[in-house]
């Protein structure tokens, strides 16, 4: 081992470096809406899409890294996909009350992925 410098600063060789993976882990620059609860940020269309999980991208850091890694991450994310379509499956959704279909902005805004400019808030309602 030996003395390093990273992002200017000196680590002495044998130091003991603790990463803060939860300050990573909301960090506006790694992710979009860092404090929103947004699972679909694993999926392709998210801010995963170019990332590799297996290179040096903080994108999948919930998962871990290199020998302690999710040995299940390949399955975590197709979960998300399986999870929110049978969301939409068992539910029929409804427009909040007072609002009509005519009064949806539709106004989408670009980044890594395209989203809507304004939210859109739905009721669900039960088909099972």
């Amino acid at each position: 081992m030996a003395d390093c410098t990273i992002d200017g600063y000196m680590v002495l060789a044998g130091t003991r470096v603790v990463i803060n993976a939860w300050a990573i882990g909301r960090d506006s620059s790694s992710w979009e809406d860092a404090e929103e609860f947004m699972p679909e940020r694993f999926t392709d269309e998210g801010n995963a899409r170019n990332a590799n999980f297996k290179g040096n991208d903080f994108h999948f850091l919930p998962f871990g890294a290199g020998r302690r890694i999710c040995p299940a991450i390949n399955l975590g994310i197709a979960f998300v996909e399986l999870m929110l379509a049978n969301i939409v499956n068992h539910f029929d959704w409804e427009l909040s009350i007072g609002v009509e279909r005519k009064d949806i902005d539709m106004t989408e805004v670009f980044g890594i992925s395209i989203r809507r400019k304004e939210k859109l808030l739905l009721i669900p309602k039960s088909r099972m």
